[in-house]
């Protein structure tokens, strides 16, 4: 197959000439019939998912621990369910700020009850671990001294179709059980 004959199968051809003009064996124009455009929307398409899988391979990257160690490691856990959001500015965190939540406890698990918990969560942006905290969801929330949750230290959404609330809320009710031994 020679190099024109790929090109044309792409959608380019040689420029109609007229008689007035110089030949130019190099000259090619691109043809925009409606397949030739489908075949270019598809290759777009193609080079954005691409795009796109190339950033999720710089996603949140969290090592695999136990949920006991991560129960030990936090200063805080209950179950609760977030109440509102908004974006706080601070141009020293990445992405310009960060989100703060307040959050109702339903069942404190671990650290002093109190009724209610600011809580701080990250961007959920490309690369950040934000446990994407959604006003009217029941989570369970793990803090550290900053009162910051992450996806990556076991704060997570309960009663979602992959976790049946009663058996995670019964696990970190043993948890909670275990550590006070």
């Amino acid at each position: 197959m020679s190099t024109f004959s790929a090109l044309a199968s792409l959608g380019w051809r040689r420029p109609d000439r007229s008689p007035k003009s110089k030949p130019n064996r190099f000259a090619l124009e691109l043809d925009l019939t409606p397949g030739v455009m489908s075949h270019i929307r598809s290759s777009v398409i193609a080079v954005a998912l691409l795009a796109l899988s190339a950033s999720a391979a710089q996603a949140c990257q969290c090592t695999n621990r136990p949920e006991e160690e991560k129960f030990q490691e936090a200063r805080v856990v209950f179950v609760g369910v977030v109440r509102g959001t908004q974006f706080v500015p601070d141009e020293r965190v990445f992405g310009g700020g960060h989100i703060r939540a307040v959050v109702d406890v339903r069942e404190m698990l671990k650290g002093d009850p109190k009724p209610r918990f600011d809580v701080i969560d990250g961007l959920p942006l490309i690369g950040m671990c934000s446990a994407s905290l959604r006003a009217g969801i029941e989570y369970v929330l793990f803090l550290d001294e900053r009162n910051a949750v992450s996806m990556c230290n076991g704060t997570r959404p309960l009663g979602e179709k992959t976790y049946d609330r009663a058996v995670q809320v019964r696990e970190l009710q043993d948890l909670k059980v275990r550590s006070e031994r």
